[in-house]
Parts: C-alpha cells; sequence; structure tokens
C-alpha cells in the first residue's frame, strides 16, 4: 500500500512515499475490516515514525498505537459501548439512595438505628452498583481478557495459565505505548520502539487472522468424513 505525500522541500515534510510492508499490509486490512478508524490510527502511528525531524515521533506514534489498542477493546467488547448511564449518574442515584436510609429529619441515623430490612436494601442497590462496574467499567486486565477472547475463538479453549500470558504480553506493550506517549519513557533508538510496534503487529495479526484458522476447518472435516466412512 503506498500514500503519496506533499512534495515540499521543507525538511519536516515527510517523504514522497511510504509504504507497508507484507505484514503491515496485512495488519492494515484486517483492522480496516472492522468499524471506526482502527487502520488510519495503525497507519498514522506507522507513518508518524517516519519522520525523523520530528522530535517528538516516539510520543505521536505511541499515541496512535495506544489508542488503537483502547478501541480495540471496545471493538471487541460489546458491553463498552452501551454501559447505559455514566458512572457519575449511577453513583449519584446510589447516594440518594443511602441518604434516605441514613438521614431523617435533617439528622444522621446512626448505623444501629437503621432496621436489617433498610440496610438489605442498600446491600441489594450495591450489589447492582458493583455488577454494573464490572461489566461496564472492567479493570484493564479483564478488558484485555475480553477483547483477546473475542478476537479469536481458538483462546477460550486455551488453560487459564496460557490465556494469562497473553493478556500479559498485551498488558506489556500497552503500558509501554503508553508511558511512551506520556513522556514517562524515552526510547534508547529507534531499534527498541520498532520491536514494540513488530511485537504489537505480530500479536494483532495472530488475533484477527489467525493463519492456522483455515487448516483448522479443514482438518475437523477430514475428521468427519472418516469418521463417516468408519
Amino acid at each position: 500500500m503506498t500514500a503519496l505525500m506533499n512534495a515540499s522541500s521543507n525538511q519536516m515534510e515527510p517523504p514522497k512515499q511510504f509504504e507497508l510492508n507484507p505484514l503491515q499490509k496485512a495488519l492494515h486490512d484486517a483492522l480496516a475490516s472492522k468499524e471506526g478508524n482502527l487502520a488510519g490510527m495503525y497507519f498514522g502511528g506507522l507513518y508518524v515514525l517516519g519522520l525523523p525531524a520530528n522530535p517528538e515521533r516516539f510520543c505521536h506514534s505511541a499515541e496512535s498505537f495506544r489508542e488503537l489498542m483502547e478501541k480495540l477493546w471496545i471493538e471487541y467488547d460489546s458491553s463498552l459501548k452501551k454501559k447505559g448511564p455514566g458512572l457519575k449518574e449511577k453513583t449519584n442515584a446510589l447516594e440518594v439512595v443511602w441518604r434516605k436510609i441514613r438521614r431523617k429529619n435533617g439528622q444522621i441515623v446512626r448505623a444501629d438505628q437503621i432496621t436489617a430490612d433498610k440496610l438489605e436494601a442498600f446491600c441489594v442497590e450495591l450489589d447492582g452498583f458493583f455488577e454494573w462496574n464490572n461489566q461496564f467499567l472492567p479493570r484493564r486486565r479483564e478488558q484485555a481478557s475480553r477483547a483477546i477472547a473475542n478476537m479469536d475463538p481458538m483462546s477460550g479453549k486455551l488453560p487459564s495459565i496460557i490465556m494469562n500470558l497473553r493478556v500479559d504480553e498485551y498488558d506489556v506493550l500497552r503500558r509501554y505505548f503508553e508511558d511512551v506517549a506520556h513522556h514517562n519513557v524515552r526510547p534508547n533508538s529507534d531499534a527498541e520502539f520498532k520491536s514494540y510496534v513488530e511485537a504489537l503487529e505480530r500479536f494483532l495479526l495472530d488475533r484477527l487472522r489467525p493463519r492456522t484458522a483455515d487448516n483448522f476447518s479443514e482438518i475437523e472435516r477430514l475428521i468427519k468424513e472418516g469418521e463417516g466412512h468408519a
């Protein structure tokens, strides 16, 4: 894939052409088939990395990759798209219920004066709030785990210890790009930064387009065919 660029002589201008290698092209195509601007984020991260005159190129590139990883969570976890009321709204509603129990005629009601029925009712409200929080505002590892499992259906059949290793890998990549984007880490060289980019590319491509998916389908077909002739 080739993007034609402005041919201005300004030293801050990018090179006239920027080409994706076969692995990058495959990942770009896989992302382009999804919703939103995932492919654009990926391409932008690669493109800005190729601007040696830009002193902030690592940070800008890392921000694109960090944003890509965040948006992939939403793409592969429908609960994050439909969370309904926001955290502030849910918290305010919970506070209203609590104040009705905790205060009476402008005075604070001591815990030992609150009836068991009222406490139980508030516990039910708390249970509902925490269930909502875990579903729609999960921790980052939980977000990564959901996304990976939905990207690659085979992940659901893996032993938990191996699934955890995949989540660890994804989390290491996310943290690295986040730290670089926020100026908390400065890459020592192009080679170091690009090694993380390539690791992310291979990780995502293996999830989005498993190279063995067709082979597995063919193997299953042959097994069933063999069993039918047995």
